[in-house]
């Protein structure tokens, strides 16, 4: 399952890229404020977010 938006925090630019649908939240439930940057914005990022992936997976099987 791909998410509109990939994330990233600018403190950790090698750190994880997080899933957001909508830019205000990320799948793993962080706040999206100044301290991040879009990565992507067209359904083709990359997610690394471990979290985000276990939350995505979980919902493209119908699980909740």
């Amino acid at each position: 399952m791909k998410t509109r938006y990939t994330v990233s925090e600018y403190d950790s630019l090698l750190g994880p890229v997080h899933g957001s649908d909508d830019g205000e939240i990320t799948i793993c439930g962080q706040e999206l404020d100044h301290h991040w940057w879009i990565v992507d914005n067209t359904y083709d990022g990359e997610i690394t977010c471990k979290k985000c992936i276990k939350i995505l997976d979980k919902f493209k099987m119908g699980e909740n």
